[in-house]
């Protein structure tokens, strides 16, 4: 089933004399440099791998996390018009915008607040770039965004609404998914109240869906991914790193019930009494988030439902077989870059649900965990021209690392690359070009420019 409107047009990469944007905000202190003026488009030419050419590639790139935290202001907005104008020199085609339901609906249930994530979606017209929208239904550890005031007042006195592990430790940063139909947000459900903000979302954006907006995403749980949360991480822990394989925290009252439902049904009742060995509770919350955004009339936009690479390949038959389309996080991980003692392999993984999806014709969108991952473009690249291609990728995330001069230069290579596989000499830029080229293109008193 295809009802996506994103648009098909090629990405046009630039050709780019490359000087260094040194952008400082001083009411902020954001600092970070940026190459990307003075472009011309590349001409199209022919290549020897045209068979898995990327010309159709639509690349995105994340704005920051916390790019509307408060309802009504942009953070950073001189720094992110820059980046916009930037990124488009570059080629990329739009951004993508995470909207939190924390900000949109945070002091009270059908009280929204727009005006921030409505001055972004101008900000990105104006700069002739595409959007695609997040909708986040749960919270950020950094930066701070937690769910709405109202739901945590709800949590106080009703703990089951979230997450349990064994041990009685509550996961408070999404709902549990077995909450979904039942009324405990004052009388309402969660899907009713997603569905609320659905179609007030549609109401106050409707100037640029099928235009500017040509995507809309749905978090489905823990970190927007379809999946139990797995660990609680230890502030101890070192370099933000867990041993172990986590387990199901699914042992709130109402997930337990219903995992009792499902085992007598099946006539195996010893099974409601431990964790789940499938993920039949997800699925039925899968249905019930992209009823709510299809009702409401979002489906023509809607082009992803979950970026789910923390599920098991065995568990995501069923959870294919009605997306639009999903994300696979992790693109740029590499199994030679995981710490031996993990016993991982991301890239089996990923190939194992690349041919789920591929099997059950849901289309596969890319994204990256994090930008300057080791070997992280090279190993996307790969991915891109594997044996399954995709077209759209969405490059996380816009900050000050991605426009630093570690980072940025390599990114900027990394797009010349996806139409120019190998470069020709005369397409280098020069040292002395680089060491003398000076571009103003901001009267911002702010905002200063300097070269390499």
């Amino acid at each position: 089933m295809e009802v996506s409107l994103m648009s098909s047009s090629q990405a046009k990469i630039c050709k780019t004399e490359l000087g260094c944007k040194d952008l400082r905000l001083r009411k902020t202190g954001i600092r970070f440099s940026a190459k990307a003026v003075d472009s011309e488009p590349i001409l199209e030419t022919k290549s020897s791998t045209s068979s898995k050419s990327l010309d159709r590639l639509r690349l995105f790139v994340g704005l920051p996390l916390d790019t509307v935290s408060d309802g009504s202001t942009i953070n950073h907005a001189r720094a992110i018009a820059a980046g916009l104008k930037a990124l488009k020199l570059l080629g990329v085609e739009g951004v993508e915008l995470p909207v939190w339901w924390g900000v949109v609906e945070n002091e009270e249930m059908g009280k929204y607040h727009w005006s921030g994530y409505l001055a972004v979606a101008e900000m990105v017209q104006k700069a002739g770039l595409k959007l695609h929208v997040s909708l986040c239904f749960h919270s950020s550890d950094e930066p701070k965004i937690p769910l709405p005031k109202w739901v945590m007042k709800i949590g106080e006195s009703q703990s089951s609404i979230f997450f349990t592990d064994r041990s009685g430790h509550h996961y408070r940063k999404c709902l549990s998914l077995a909450v979904d139909d039942l009324p405990v947000l004052d009388g309402k459900t969660p899907i009713q109240v997603y569905q609320d903000l659905c179609e007030s979302f549609k109401s106050a954006f409707s100037p640029f869906i099928g235009s500017t907006i040509t995507g809309i995403s749905m978090g489905l749980g823990p970190d927007g991914e379809l999946r139990y949360p797995s660990h609680h991480k230890p502030k101890c822990a070192k370099n933000g790193t867990i041993s172990g394989v986590g387990e199901f925290q699914c042992y709130d009252t109402n997930m337990l019930k219903l995992l009792k439902q499902h085992a007598e049904a099946n006539g195996n009742p010893l099974w409601g009494l431990g964790g789940p060995h499938d993920a039949l509770v997800m699925i039925s919350h899968r249905t019930g988030i992209t009823s709510s955004t299809i009702t409401v009339g979002l489906g023509k936009v809607l082009m992803a439902t979950s970026s789910f690479l923390g599920i098991q390949a065995s568990s995501c038959r069923d959870v294919c077989k009605e997306f639009v389309q999903t994300h696979l996080a992790g693109m740029d991980l590499s199994d030679k870059n995981q710490p031996h003692d993990s016993l991982s392999s991301p890239e089996s993984l990923l190939a194992q649900i690349q041919a789920t999806c591929n099997k059950h014709e849901v289309e596969v969108a890319g994204q990256n965990l994090a930008s300057g991952s080791p070997g992280g473009l090279e190993q996307i690249k790969k991915n891109m021209l594997g044996d399954n291609p995709i077209d759209l990728f969405t490059y996380q995330r816009m900050g000050a690392h991605f426009f630093s001069p570690e980072h940025f230069p390599s990114f900027t290579e990394f797009i010349r690359s996806l139409n120019q596989p190998e470069m020709h000499p005369d397409d280098m830029p020069s040292e002395e070009v680089e060491a003398t080229e000076s571009v103003q293109t901001s009267s911002d008193p702010n905002i200063h420019l300097q070269t390499a």
